[in-house]
Order: structure tokens, then sequence, then C-alpha cells
């Protein structure tokens, strides 16, 4: 750690209490093994939805009900979102959030879906004060965006 800040240093202003270190490939090396199995799996998710070359928008229940699936925790075909062991939709939504290209609606955000409301995850940024009847064309399920095949 020494020997890389030193270096740092020779190239760069040091990094102050609060701020960023810059990205490097150790660094990504660490977060990547510091996330959880389904952090991963949210991570891979948002990289493909990234590669697609077209507009799509996932609802974050049914990408939640993917990783229950995908981590083996269901009951028949059906997810078990009650397992302790999975990761909230928060958690798996920050995850994604974090890969350039993804753009997440939240909290007031959501659209409506019935009587609830559930945020979702698109694969390109909204022009700004678009809406959601706008918007929901671009709505997709798993199947829609080539996740027939596990990860």
């Amino acid at each position: 750690m020494r020997h890389w800040a030193e270096n740092h240093l020779r190239k760069a202003e040091p990094v102050h209490a609060g701020e960023h270190a810059p990205d490097s490939s150790r660094k990504r090396s660490i977060v990547e093994g510091s996330r959880s199995e389904g952090q991963q799996l949210a991570h891979q998710l948002a990289e493909h939805l990234v590669g697609l070359d077209r507009k799509v928008i996932l609802r974050t229940r049914d990408i939640r009900s993917w990783a229950a699936l995908q981590r083996g925790f269901g009951r028949g075909s059906e997810p078990d979102l009650s397992d302790r062991r999975l990761e909230k939709p928060d958690t798996l939504v920050r995850t994604m959030k974090r890969v350039p290209g993804i753009t997440v609606w939240a909290d007031k955000q959501r659209p409506k879906f019935g009587a609830t409301r559930d945020s979702v995850v698109m694969n390109f940024t909204p022009m700004e004060g678009a809406s959601w009847p706008e918007l929901k064309r671009y709505l997709s399920d798993l199947e829609g965006v080539g996740l027939d095949e596990p990860f």
C-alpha cells in the first residue's frame, strides 16, 4: 500500500480524506472479490444490459426473482424471496447502478405497476423530463433480454 501511495504521489495529487481513490485494476479486483454472489449476478446482468443494442427496462422485482432462482432459492419453479440469504432489492440496484450506462428509477421516480410501485433499471439515460408513459414501451422481462442461460 505504501509503495502504491509513493508512486501515486509522483504522478498525481494526494487523495484527501473523503475523496475516492483513483481507479486501478487492483482496486477493481478488490471490489469484485468483495461482492456477494447476488451482487456478482446483478453486476453481470447490468453489463449484459449495457451490451444490448436496444433500450431495455427491467423491474427490480423481476431482477431479484431471477437472482433468487440463479442462486437456488426457490420452491419448485417459483423464487423464494423470503430466503434471508437473498440480497435486498436496494443491494442489487446499488450494485447495478455502479455499472456505466445503467440508470435506475427508484424512490419518487418508481413507476406504478397496478397498485404497487417498483424501481426499474434501464440500459440508457432517459431524456430529462421523461415520464413513465413515454418509457414503458421499453419494459421487458428477463427472457426478452436473452437471459435464458445462466451466466
